[in-house]
């Protein structure tokens, strides 16, 4: 379902009316008969690898036998993508089923929400009226003032890699953005982390607030996830077993790592998984638009969502490991949000960009897109190491400019012998409509030879 046709079903807040807080929250929650209480929640923060994770563990969860709910955010096309249920997007049917429940809860109240307050709300709900077995709940923003944290008893926190990112609003410092985070940690329950030793101030802070929540902290470590790639895929070495990853990418071993500590520590609460289980769901775990690569005839396409320093730092290091001796043309196609572009995120553009004989620049479909010719101009800026060709796509119509900024990347690539290598990246608004473009072009491909 399309978000304007959502949206005009919901009672959402004018736009720039956000007020982060949890009072109106928990008051639609209660409209709603506070559904969060219904049904055991995983509750993931942290700035990158919380997508990762919870795809790691809605695998596996359903491999053991469970039905399960997630809730993710952003989506790539549809609204729906958001609210999986068994690992498929909620149908328009049962969304406009949660969202008839909704407006008559909420009928007759002199209130609105946000839109996340509306979506989280509409999430929770759909995951009692399918009697889920269990909720993964990801973090939008922070968490500490996160539309998801109305969860009073959780089953296991989660925490993955923290980094800068939202600094306006969650704080400047890496202290300040952890404590915002940490801050989903509940009494007694516990928290499983992803290994933060080089950022020791974001260590202190997570293990002060576990302190004083009396939580357990399950930190996997430093050093104990390794790994391997071959021909066919991606395999982490953890705690003296090899485990196959649907998801690739170095940077996916960590968080399978968490994954695994957090079906461990699920175990011993009673969840009952196999060590079957397990392998099955992370080697079957899939997820679009995270270092995603799509396979053309003469082109390979790599899509990935990195939009901030340590997401893009990723990216880098994949593309050192898995195209460095490329023979063919590189090219980037790039769209960023304009409050993402900071000092620490134009430098981590630069190492990715240094990857690439060509960059293009397309503006991302929202309303903080950063303009292609402005994100142009400022790649121009940069001191490159190499020379590298700029283009600016743009256009009235969102699709029509993706479309061309899909041609020329091939056009360029094309003037090699060898396969080229085509990358979209940075916001998710852009990478979703761009794996659209690339896709329908391999199906059309596909129908004509």
């Amino acid at each position: 379902m399309e978000y304007h046709v959502l949206e005009e079903k919901l009672p959402v807040k004018p736009a720039g009316e956000m007020v982060l807080g949890l009072e109106t929250m928990r008051e639609l929650m209660g409209l709603l008969d506070n559904p969060q209480d219904k049904v055991p929640v995983i509750h993931i923060a942290g700035t990158n690898g919380k997508g990762s994770v919870a795809t790691f563990l809605q695998a596996v969860l359903r491999q053991a036998g469970y039905k399960v709910g997630l809730f993710t955010s952003p989506s790539l096309t549809a609204f729906n993508e958001r609210i999986q249920i068994d690992g498929h997007p909620v149908s328009d049917e049962a969304l406009l089923g949660a969202v008839d429940r909704l407006n008559q809860a909420t009928v007759g109240e002199d209130v609105s929400f946000t839109e996340f307050e509306l979506f989280t709300a509409l999430a929770y709900d759909s995951f009692v009226h399918e009697s889920c077995d269990v909720a993964i709940m990801e973090v939008g923003l922070g968490g500490r003032l996160d539309a998801t944290n109305v969860v009073d008893a959780p089953e296991l926190t989660i925490i993955t890699r923290i980094g800068f990112d939202h600094q306006a609003i969650l704080g400047e410092s890496l202290a300040e953005i952890a404590a915002e985070k940490a801050a989903i940690m509940k009494r007694g329950v516990p928290v499983v982390v992803y290994p933060q030793a080089d950022r020791p101030v974001v260590r202190e802070v997570i293990r002060a607030k576990a302190h004083e929540m009396d939580a357990d902290v399950i930190e996997v470590a430093a050093g104990a996830c390794r790994y391997e790639q071959d021909a066919t895929g991606g395999s982490v070495h953890y705690q003296d077993r090899s485990y196959r990853l649907g998801l690739t990418g170095e940077h996916q071993a960590y968080n399978a790592g968490v994954a695994i500590e957090a079906i461990k520590q699920l175990q011993k609460q009673g969840w009952q998984m196999t060590e079957a289980a397990l392998q099955n769901g992370l080697a079957q775990a899939q997820l679009p638009g995270r270092y995603e690569t799509i396979q053309g005839k003469s082109v390979t396409f790599v899509m990935d969502g990195g939009h901030n320093q340590d997401g893009l730092h990723v990216l880098s290091q994949n593309l050192t490991t898995d195209y460095s001796h490329c023979a063919g043309k590189m090219c980037a196609i790039v769209g960023m949000l304009a409050d993402k572009v900071t000092a620490e995120v134009k430098q981590a553009l630069h190492d990715v960009l240094s990857h690439f004989d060509h960059i293009i620049t397309v503006t991302p479909h929202s309303d903080r897109g950063l303009p292609a010719e402005d994100l142009a101009r400022l790649l121009e800026a940069m001191a490159w190491e190499q020379p590298v060709t700029i283009a600016a796509v743009d256009a009235e119509d969102g699709s029509m400019f993706y479309d061309q900024a899909v041609t020329q990347a091939i056009q360029f690539t094309a003037e090699s012998e060898q396969p080229g290598v085509i990358c979209a990246f940075g916001s998710f608004y852009m990478v979703g409509q761009m794996r659209k473009v690339v896709l329908d072009r391999l199906v059309e491909g596909d129908k004509h030879g």
